[in-house]
């Protein structure tokens, strides 16, 4: 929700008066001249099955990010600044931030963020994987595709 913003900014354009902005231009992060957002907190969905994660929200407040997945429930926490690769799980070390910044991030569920109540019907996950980011400039049988004549 960030991105049309900044574009917009970027671009020297101003939003068409029919588009309800909400996100915030982080345009001057960009260009240098500032280093920070005005707001505290940033929120978003994961909505996919990746690298054995699956769908969740999480929040990021200064610098701490807490994740809720959305079928175990299980909340995970951690110190960006000190472990930026996410290895250490918070949760159970500090459970009141936890719960705090847990329940910041249910506030804003509760506020009208868009949230999947119920498990994919559909989702096979013993169905064969349909080609992916690896796969891309390659034809069917793996090959690179080649992009001029031969």
């Amino acid at each position: 929700m960030d991105i049309y913003p900044t574009m917009l900014e970027l671009a020297g354009l101003d939003a068409p008066s029919k588009h309800q902005l909400d996100g915030e231009s982080f345009a001057s992060i960009l260009t240098g001249k500032s280093q920070k957002l005005t707001r505290d907190r940033v929120f978003w969905h994961f909505p996919s099955y990746i690298e054995g994660g699956g769908p969740s929200s999480a929040m990021r407040k200064r610098d701490y990010k807490v994740l809720e997945f959305f079928e175990s429930q299980e909340i995970e926490l951690y110190n960006l600044a000190k472990d930026p690769h996410e290895t250490r799980n918070l949760a159970e070390t500090h459970p009141d931030l936890a719960n705090s910044l847990a329940g910041e991030l249910q506030a804003w569920h509760e506020a009208g963020a868009p949230r999947p109540s119920a498990s994919n019907p559909n989702f096979d996950p013993d169905a064969p994987k349909k080609r992916g980011r690896e796969d891309r400039g390659k034809n069917k049988g793996g090959k690179e595709k080649r992009n001029r004549p031969s």
